[in-house]
């Protein structure tokens, strides 16, 4: 019965990021025609030492876009890996307990969050709440995980850049959820040609329960690929180094972004 439980959270998971996929190709089409703001759709994947990881993304400024103040709304679909050390209890007390095992945990997960931006001459900053559910598939199987089970839990995430459009500055974002205290956080100090590509250092961190995580790295994004046919669709890119800070492990990591507008 377990299982089927397991098997059963992990198809609606799997329906509800198929869902966003779909949207974020037909809102295109939806909204194509008399309708005022922006609207974005995000991809990504990639992945490290520890695993693999992926999302997708739709993002929409209904009065304005990301220059101006305004309402933003976003929703994902994601999944990522990390691991984390434990000691393995028999539930039956049959078996000697192993101690410092490494789990290798998957996630998926689905969020949704809505806020509010204000923009001007010195960037932008917006600040959005939300929620979140997240399953997560561990190998070997730790009967005592903190993130065995259905994981709902309210999410805040900021959202920003400074800096003039051309020349130097910085992005950033960031997340927290609650219930199992998982968190994101990354600064992307940069440098921003006229043409909108832009390059930079790339400094994340982020865990959990049981896990922290590290980054650093390079960045490049705003690949224009309009004239190749792609209207309004731009690539990003970033490599670098990864570190499991609690497992002392250290290796590398890559992606690749893509995201057009409505």
């Amino acid at each position: 019965m377990g299982n089927e439980n397991e098997n059963s959270r992990r198809i609606i998971l799997y329906i509800a990021i198929y869902i966003i996929i779909i949207a974020s190709y037909t809102l295109n089409s939806s909204y194509k025609c008399a309708r005022a703001g922006d609207y974005f759709s995000l991809s990504g994947m990639g992945g490290s030492s520890t695993g693999l990881f992926a999302y997708q993304g739709v993002i929409g400024l209904p009065l304005g876009s990301f220059e101006t103040s305004g309402p933003v709304f976003r929703a994902w679909g994601k999944t990522f890996a990390f691991n984390y050390r434990t000691d393995i209890i028999d539930p039956n007390v049959e078996a000697m307990p192993i101690k410092g095992v490494i789990i290798s945990a998957q996630a998926f997960a689905v969020e949704a969050e809505a806020g509010y931006q204000i923009a001007g001459p010195w960037g932008r900053f917006a600040l959005l709440a939300g929620g979140s559910y997240r399953d997560y598939l561990l190998s070997p199987n730790d009967n005592r995980s903190p993130f065995k089970g259905n994981h709902f839990g309210a999410k805040i995430a900021v959202d920003g850049a400074l800096g003039a459009p051309e020349g130097f500055g910085a992005s950033f974002n960031g997340s927290y959820i609650t219930g199992l205290e998982e968190y994101w956080a990354q600064v992307r100090p940069r440098y921003r040609w006229q043409s909108g590509l832009e390059a930079g250092v790339d400094l994340a961190a982020f865990g959990g329960t049981n896990y922290d995580y590290g980054r650093i790295g390079l960045f490049a994004s705003g690949f224009d690929l309009t004239p190749w046919g792609a209207e309004k669709t731009y690539l990003g890119m970033e490599i670098g180094g990864e570190s499991a800070f609690d497992l002392k492990t250290f290796g590398g990591y890559g992606a690749i972004h893509i995201g057009f507008g409505f």
